[in-house]
């Protein structure tokens, strides 16, 4: 938890309301959460880098406007 934080901290983005779960009998991890970006470009910066790394197999990102 705290490398993928670091990892978000590094493109401009925090994740609160963290939760994770270990699936297909612990080789998977599967986290959750709300992501908070300081800018529309570190929310595409954050797309792109999910997209590129090896070890992502999905991911969902969703926009909120509050």
């Amino acid at each position: 938890r705290a490398a993928l934080q670091a990892r978000l901290g590094s493109l401009g983005v925090t994740m609160r309301d963290a939760s994770y779960a270990l699936t297909h009998d612990g080789a998977v991890i599967e986290f959750s959460g709300n992501v908070v970006a300081v800018s529309e470009a570190a929310f595409e910066a954050l797309a792109g880098h999910l997209r590129g790394e090896a070890g992502v197999a999905e991911f969902e990102l969703t926009r909120i406007s509050k």
